[in-house]
């Protein structure tokens, strides 16, 4: 069966199984999935699990081919991947628990109050009760 044949059938069967007028929002969702189980999967949430519905569902997936990927993308789950890949010293680090030369350098090491700038001033603020009433 052409591209054409097929897309015609399927517009002609998914007119009759919904019960509302998004034949090619439905087609054409259904034709991105990268999968057989996200195709099947979405078909069935949405025409239901009739016999009807089943025989679409079948014939659909007999003639569906996921869209070719871009060559840049991954193979796997693009989610899974981090969005900014540590260095090999932060690895190290993490794994240690330590922090870099630079982190130590910006710290305030023994020094209790907060860096200037840094919260309320305390000229502003009321001490409140006293004996913790």
């Amino acid at each position: 069966m052409s591209d054409d044949v097929f897309h015609s059938w399927c517009k002609k069967e998914l007119r009759r199984l919904l019960k509302y007028p998004l034949v090619d929002e439905v087609l054409s969702y259904a034709e991105s999935r990268q999968t057989a189980a996200e195709v099947e999967s979405y078909l069935f949430k949405t025409l239901g699990r009739t016999p009807p519905a089943r025989r679409f569902v079948e014939e659909f997936l007999g003639h569906w081919r996921p869209p070719p990927r871009p060559p840049s993308q991954l193979e796997e789950d693009d989610l899974m991947e981090p969005l900014l890949r540590p260095s090999a010293e932060e690895l190290v680090l993490f794994k240690k628990g330590g922090k870099s030369e630079a982190h130590s350098q910006n710290s305030t090491t023994g020094n209790k109050e907060p860096p200037p700038g840094f919260g309320l001033d305390k000229r502003t603020v009321s001490p409140g009760p006293k004996g913790g009433g």
